[in-house]
């Protein structure tokens, strides 16, 4: 495909498929798959130890938000989830910049599909379109919701959103219980 990998910045995840699972591998739970990991420009501000400790960088807007969503709807701390990406590669470009969608589809078909098969969650989420474009493609049962980044409002208005689409799938009481 030619995209780089995070040892290309002098990042260590060469056990993970995904960055991201370093610090949320818990199999047998709750998956939630994302569409990308990180970008060339983000990854070209320098090294940062949290970032290689934890997988993703804590502080940031998305990252606590997703926290947030997770322990108000499932009472659980990412750590107790599985988290990875459609598409595991550095993309080119800022973190809002596209990924061809054929790319993902090829990637996911090559790692995400027998990632998941591993971690045989109970419930899939797929957050962003991207990502939930890509599971129904591949025919992977799930739960579209909104990406944490997505401008829907503050992290109340997510969790909002997050539950009537779970509720609507009949997930949240199959998980919860």
């Amino acid at each position: 495909m030619g995209y780089k990998q995070p040892e290309d910045y002098g990042y260590d995840f060469t056990g993970w498929i995904s960055p991201y699972t370093k610090g949320a591998h818990r199999g047998n739970s709750i998956a939630l798959v994302l569409q990308d990991w990180a970008s060339d420009k983000k990854l070209l501000q320098g090294f940062n130890p949290s970032l290689q400790e934890h997988g993703r960088i804590l502080e940031l807007t998305t990252n606590r938000r997703l926290t947030e969503i997770i322990k108000a709807i499932f009472g659980v701390g990412i750590e107790d989830t599985y988290i990875t990406n459609a598409f595991p590669f550095i993309k080119p470009g800022n973190m809002s910049s596209t990924i061809p969608a054929k790319d993902v589809l090829a990637a996911a078909k090559e790692f995400l599909i027998a990632e998941l098969n591993i971690a045989q969650p109970k419930l899939i989420l797929a957050l962003g379109i991207q990502a939930g474009s890509v599971l129904s493609t591949l025919g992977v049962a799930h739960v579209s919701v909104p990406h944490p980044a997505a401008r829907i409002g503050n992290t109340s208005a997510h969790i909002n959103k997050w539950t009537g689409l779970l509720n609507e799938h009949n997930s949240l009481g199959a998980i919860t219980q």
